[in-house]
């Protein structure tokens, strides 16, 4: 079955249908060129045509432009190295939507892969060794300080 994603819209891929997820917004550029915001990534329709943009799939996002007074788009890396342009056209000068959305969606990207990463418990598991071995290291050397030549 398709989803319509509003009135005006074509109906999403029934490929795409499952992993799109919830619409949660949409930003919505002009008639033909809008990016919607679901609880697994962004889809953006530019002339009829969707790019899918899972959030779990993201390596980086970076704001592109002349200047960042007249930045519109920004430009998505994937895992695979795929690139993506995702258009946030609106807003004047420093208050250009852009750097919001940027924002929005690196913390957004970044949160799901921290609970999606399987190396989270490793990572952790590796911070708490190093504050030991740290604290540790810092009473040797405090010793050391107080008996700098070993004299007991």
């Amino acid at each position: 079955m398709d989803v319509l994603l509003h009135d005006c819209s074509p109906p999403i891929p029934k490929e795409l249908g499952q992993r799109v997820g919830q619409v949660l917004g949409v930003y919505k550029n002009s008639a033909a060129e809008s990016v919607y915001v679901t609880d697994n990534g962004l889809l953006v329709l530019n002339r009829g045509q969707f790019d899918w943009i899972p959030f779990d799939e993201i390596e980086s996002a970076k704001v592109l432009g002349q200047d960042k007074w007249t930045a519109d788009h920004i430009m998505v890396t994937t895992k695979n190295s795929t690139t993506h342009i995702v258009p946030i056209r609106h807003g004047h000068g420093k208050t250009r939507d852009v750097w919001e959305f940027w924002r929005f969606l690196d913390r957004s990207y970044k949160g799901v892969q921290s609970i999606k990463s399987p190396t989270t418990d490793r990572i952790a598991s590796v911070s708490e060794n190093s504050a030991t071995y740290n604290t540790t290291e810092k009473r040797q050397i405090d010793s050391e300080d107080e008996n700098p030549h070993g004299q007991t």
